[in-house]
């Protein structure tokens, strides 16, 4: 973080500085004591140059910029894991044991507390079953009910988790293998002031590069 913050200060103020000075001391000392005209004094290499100095700022500038929007924006990140804000995360994966069940696990990196409303596969007629649900990595019986997942409030101690272990099939057909872009998610529902429903995805196995 310390050597991030460095970067940071040194090519907002250093660079800039840096950048002023060379272009200050080559028209003072240089450019101002020789014209380097070409055909009179209308077209003499100093003007070129002079010119040339505000496009080389440019494509100085804009890397720089670049490199601010991301360091900025890694520090937006920072700042919402640390208040609590961060989103919840979603991964999927195929039982090794049973190819034919697909594995979901939510991890809730939010201060607030969630409420499950759905689980599936996205795609048309796929039916799913839950065959095995755990919280915290303990099997829990739903009885019928919507799981809640606690807000991650102790952070002492790792976030609050679900896992369910899904049947699926497609026109009453098992499914044992999922195409390339086979995706799962899982519907939500953030408790706070203001309620907000929002649809995790993710991918069911890594993509081809």
């Amino acid at each position: 973080m310390g050597d991030s913050k460095f970067a940071f200060w040194l090519s907002l103020i250093v660079g800039p500085f840096f950048g002023g000075f060379a272009g200050y001391f080559i028209s003072a000392s240089v450019l101002a004591e020789y014209s380097w005209c070409i055909s009179g004094e209308e077209h003499c290499i100093r003007e070129w140059i002079g010119a040339m100095s505000g496009w080389v700022a440019i494509g100085v500038a804009v890397p720089t910029i670049h490199y601010l929007r991301k360091q900025i924006s890694e520090q937006k990140k920072q700042t919402a894991f640390q208040l609590g804000d961060a989103a919840a995360t979603l991964d999927s994966i195929q039982d090794l044991d049973d190819p034919e069940e697909v594995v979901l696990r939510l991890v809730n990196w939010n201060r607030r507390g969630l409420l499950v409303k759905d689980v599936g596969i996205v795609g048309d007629n796929i039916q799913v079953g839950i065959m095995d649900y755990k919280y915290n990595d303990k099997a829990q019986n739903l009885q019928g009910k919507l799981p809640f997942v606690r807000g991650w409030e102790d952070r002492s101690r790792g976030p609050n988790a679900i896992q369910f272990k899904l049947s699926t099939a497609e026109n009453n057909q098992i499914i044992d293998e999922y195409p390339l872009g086979s995706r799962a998610y899982m519907d939500v529902q953030i408790i706070g002031s203001i309620h907000e429903n929002r649809r995790l995805i993710c991918f069911l196995h890594p993509q081809e590069s």
